[in-house]
């Protein structure tokens, strides 16, 4: 995702003739950065939590299920920033700005 969201930036830039539009747009992907990595930390949290529990046959089924529930729930909500923010981006660029960052089957 962090790939995809600094090309974006770079074809934001030049797509996007508009100063406020083209800032906007810009600060919006770098928004879409920040809960890229959110995520991203969100599953190495999960993944260190949980080795602890990899291969032992003893632990309460409680107690990864409450890990499982946390990382979802929290994942749940970036997601919806995620979402939030393309939505954001789509108002901010026209159509035609739109098919030349993302391509014309992507809004």
């Amino acid at each position: 995702v962090l790939v995809y969201v600094a090309d974006s930036e770079d074809a934001v830039k030049a797509a996007v003739f508009d100063d406020d539009r083209r800032k906007a747009a810009v600060g919006t992907l770098k928004e879409m950065k920040s809960v890229a990595k959110n995520q991203s930390k969100i599953i190495q949290e999960t993944v260190k939590e949980l080795k602890p529990y990899v291969g032992d046959q003893v632990s309460d089924d409680a107690d990864v299920e409450a890990l499982w529930g946390g990382y979802f729930e929290r994942m749940q909500v970036t997601d919806q920033e995620m979402l939030d923010l393309r939505f954001t981006l789509r108002d901010l660029l026209s159509r035609e700005e739109w098919e030349q960052v993302f391509g014309e089957s992507s809004r």
